[in-house]
Protein backbone atom coordinates (compact mmCIF):
# COMPACT_ATOMS: atom_id res chain seq x y z
CA UNK A 1 0.00 0.00 0.00
CA UNK A 2 2.62 2.04 0.78
CA UNK A 3 4.62 1.39 -2.06
CA UNK A 4 1.19 2.46 -4.53
CA UNK A 5 0.71 5.42 -2.48
CA UNK A 6 4.82 6.59 -3.08
CA UNK A 7 4.20 5.41 -6.91
CA UNK A 8 1.17 7.98 -7.16
CA UNK A 9 2.46 10.91 -5.29
CA UNK A 10 5.52 10.68 -7.66
CA UNK A 11 3.49 10.22 -10.81
CA UNK A 12 1.32 13.03 -9.44
CA UNK A 13 4.16 15.32 -9.32
CA UNK A 14 5.77 14.03 -12.33
CA UNK A 15 2.42 15.58 -14.17
CA UNK A 16 2.40 18.49 -12.20
CA UNK A 17 6.12 19.84 -13.29
CA UNK A 18 5.61 18.57 -17.04
CA UNK A 19 3.03 22.28 -17.88
CA UNK A 20 5.63 24.15 -15.74
CA UNK A 21 8.38 24.41 -17.23
CA UNK A 22 10.07 22.50 -13.79
CA UNK A 23 12.84 19.57 -14.21
CA UNK A 24 11.54 16.21 -12.33
CA UNK A 25 12.43 16.09 -8.84
CA UNK A 26 14.08 12.97 -6.72
CA UNK A 27 11.49 13.23 -4.16
CA UNK A 28 14.04 12.28 -1.51
CA UNK A 29 16.45 14.85 -3.13
CA UNK A 30 17.25 18.78 -1.38
CA UNK A 31 16.16 20.17 -4.41
CA UNK A 32 12.18 20.24 -4.42
CA UNK A 33 10.17 22.52 -6.14
CA UNK A 34 7.00 24.12 -4.77
CA UNK A 35 4.76 22.86 -7.65
CA UNK A 36 6.07 19.12 -7.19
CA UNK A 37 6.04 19.19 -3.59
CA UNK A 38 2.41 21.06 -3.41
CA UNK A 39 1.47 17.96 -5.70
CA UNK A 40 3.10 15.27 -3.37
CA UNK A 41 1.52 16.66 -0.82
CA UNK A 42 -2.18 16.39 -2.34
CA UNK A 43 -1.55 12.86 -3.86
CA UNK A 44 -1.88 10.72 -0.99
CA UNK A 45 -5.49 12.86 0.54
CA UNK A 46 -7.04 12.50 -2.73
CA UNK A 47 -7.13 8.48 -1.69
CA UNK A 48 -8.97 9.53 2.24
CA UNK A 49 -10.85 6.41 3.86
CA UNK A 50 -13.15 4.53 1.44
CA UNK A 51 -16.63 4.18 2.72
CA UNK A 52 -18.96 1.36 0.99
CA UNK A 53 -22.49 0.86 2.07
CA UNK A 54 -22.70 -3.21 2.25
CA UNK A 55 -26.18 -5.04 1.94
CA UNK A 56 -26.40 -6.74 5.28
CA UNK A 57 -29.25 -9.93 6.19
CA UNK A 58 -29.37 -12.64 8.65
CA UNK A 59 -31.62 -14.48 10.94
CA UNK A 60 -30.78 -14.55 14.78
CA UNK A 61 -32.62 -16.78 16.82
CA UNK A 62 -32.62 -16.75 21.11
CA UNK A 63 -34.50 -15.40 23.53
CA UNK A 64 -36.06 -12.21 25.00
CA UNK A 65 -35.53 -11.83 29.14
CA UNK A 66 -38.09 -9.94 30.50
CA UNK A 67 -36.61 -10.45 34.44
CA UNK A 68 -35.02 -6.75 34.58
CA UNK A 69 -37.48 -3.93 35.92
CA UNK A 70 -37.54 0.07 35.19
CA UNK A 71 -40.50 0.25 37.55
CA UNK A 72 -42.10 -1.82 41.01
CA UNK A 73 -44.68 -2.82 38.85
CA UNK A 74 -44.81 -6.24 36.77
CA UNK A 75 -45.39 -5.16 33.32
CA UNK A 76 -43.01 -2.15 34.24
CA UNK A 77 -39.44 -4.66 32.04
CA UNK A 78 -37.43 -4.30 30.25
CA UNK A 79 -37.16 -6.65 27.12
CA UNK A 80 -33.92 -8.01 26.83
CA UNK A 81 -32.77 -10.40 23.91
CA UNK A 82 -29.08 -12.06 23.23
CA UNK A 83 -29.81 -14.13 20.14
CA UNK A 84 -27.43 -15.91 17.40
CA UNK A 85 -27.25 -16.30 13.78
CA UNK A 86 -25.43 -15.88 10.59
CA UNK A 87 -25.47 -12.28 9.10
CA UNK A 88 -23.87 -11.50 5.45
CA UNK A 89 -20.76 -9.38 5.55
CA UNK A 90 -20.17 -10.35 9.32
CA UNK A 91 -20.20 -14.07 9.60
CA UNK A 92 -21.19 -16.05 12.60
CA UNK A 93 -22.57 -13.17 15.36
CA UNK A 94 -24.31 -12.05 18.40
CA UNK A 95 -27.06 -9.56 18.13
CA UNK A 96 -28.34 -7.96 22.09
CA UNK A 97 -31.54 -5.98 22.07
CA UNK A 98 -33.37 -3.98 24.79
CA UNK A 99 -36.10 -1.88 24.74
CA UNK A 100 -39.25 -1.45 26.85
CA UNK A 101 -42.34 -2.56 25.97
CA UNK A 102 -45.74 -0.78 26.09
CA UNK A 103 -48.28 -3.86 27.11
CA UNK A 104 -51.33 -1.71 25.82
CA UNK A 105 -50.13 -0.48 22.54
CA UNK A 106 -47.44 -2.93 21.49
CA UNK A 107 -44.87 0.05 21.19
CA UNK A 108 -41.08 -0.72 21.31
CA UNK A 109 -39.34 2.17 22.51
CA UNK A 110 -35.74 3.16 23.61
CA UNK A 111 -34.57 0.24 22.11
CA UNK A 112 -30.55 -0.31 21.54
CA UNK A 113 -28.53 -2.80 20.04
CA UNK A 114 -25.46 -4.51 19.61
CA UNK A 115 -24.70 -6.83 16.37
CA UNK A 116 -21.17 -8.09 17.52
CA UNK A 117 -19.52 -9.50 14.16
CA UNK A 118 -17.10 -12.74 14.20
CA UNK A 119 -14.03 -10.96 14.79
CA UNK A 120 -15.43 -9.52 17.81
CA UNK A 121 -16.13 -6.16 15.80
CA UNK A 122 -19.59 -4.59 17.14
CA UNK A 123 -22.57 -2.60 15.32
CA UNK A 124 -24.11 0.01 17.83
CA UNK A 125 -27.27 1.41 17.47
CA UNK A 126 -31.13 2.38 18.48
CA UNK A 127 -34.38 1.05 17.19
CA UNK A 128 -38.31 2.10 17.68
CA UNK A 129 -40.99 -0.57 17.29
CA UNK A 130 -44.02 -2.44 17.21
CA UNK A 131 -45.28 -5.76 18.18
CA UNK A 132 -48.91 -7.24 17.37
CA UNK A 133 -50.14 -10.50 19.05
CA UNK A 134 -51.01 -12.92 16.16
CA UNK A 135 -54.81 -13.30 15.88
CA UNK A 136 -55.07 -17.00 15.43
CA UNK A 137 -52.15 -18.10 17.81
CA UNK A 138 -52.18 -16.26 21.42
CA UNK A 139 -48.20 -17.54 21.68
CA UNK A 140 -47.06 -15.61 18.98
CA UNK A 141 -45.81 -11.66 18.94
CA UNK A 142 -44.60 -10.23 15.13
CA UNK A 143 -42.97 -7.27 15.16
CA UNK A 144 -41.16 -4.92 13.15
CA UNK A 145 -38.50 -2.20 14.22
CA UNK A 146 -36.59 0.29 12.71
CA UNK A 147 -32.49 -0.09 13.62
CA UNK A 148 -30.63 3.27 13.20
CA UNK A 149 -26.81 2.51 12.75
CA UNK A 150 -24.83 4.90 15.77
CA UNK A 151 -21.81 3.31 15.52
CA UNK A 152 -19.09 0.69 16.82
CA UNK A 153 -15.77 -0.67 17.05
CA UNK A 154 -13.32 -2.01 15.13
CA UNK A 155 -14.21 -1.76 11.07
CA UNK A 156 -17.53 -0.31 12.26
CA UNK A 157 -16.72 2.71 14.36
CA UNK A 158 -18.22 5.40 12.50
CA UNK A 159 -20.58 3.00 10.43
CA UNK A 160 -23.83 4.29 9.79
CA UNK A 161 -27.17 3.15 7.85
CA UNK A 162 -30.07 1.58 8.67
CA UNK A 163 -32.00 -2.31 9.11
CA UNK A 164 -35.68 -3.44 8.99
CA UNK A 165 -35.89 -6.18 11.47
CA UNK A 166 -38.85 -7.93 12.02
CA UNK A 167 -38.99 -10.62 14.90
CA UNK A 168 -41.38 -12.86 15.94
CA UNK A 169 -41.60 -14.05 19.45
CA UNK A 170 -42.76 -17.33 20.46
CA UNK A 171 -44.40 -17.38 24.77
CA UNK A 172 -43.37 -20.31 25.51
CA UNK A 173 -41.95 -20.04 29.73
CA UNK A 174 -44.82 -20.68 31.86
CA UNK A 175 -43.43 -18.22 34.57
CA UNK A 176 -43.98 -15.11 31.54
CA UNK A 177 -40.00 -14.71 32.75
CA UNK A 178 -38.40 -15.18 29.24
CA UNK A 179 -39.48 -15.76 25.65
CA UNK A 180 -38.35 -17.42 22.19
CA UNK A 181 -37.25 -15.11 19.27
CA UNK A 182 -36.14 -15.01 15.72
CA UNK A 183 -34.92 -11.76 14.49
CA UNK A 184 -34.48 -11.12 10.57
CA UNK A 185 -32.20 -8.27 9.45
CA UNK A 186 -32.30 -6.63 6.50
CA UNK A 187 -30.54 -3.20 5.22
CA UNK A 188 -27.15 -1.68 5.07
CA UNK A 189 -24.26 -0.41 6.93
CA UNK A 190 -21.80 2.06 5.47
CA UNK A 191 -18.00 1.25 6.90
Amino acid sequence: MKRTMCALALAAALAACAGSGEKPFNPVGPNVSATAAAAAAIAPAAHGPRVVAREVNGVLKGRFDFTRLWGTEWWEFYSDSTCAGTVTHLGLSELRTTHIPDMTTGALTGGTFTLVAANGDEIHGTYEGLGTADPERPDLVHGEAAFVITGGTGRFEGATGTFTATFIEVLDDPTWASAGVTWTLGGTVAY
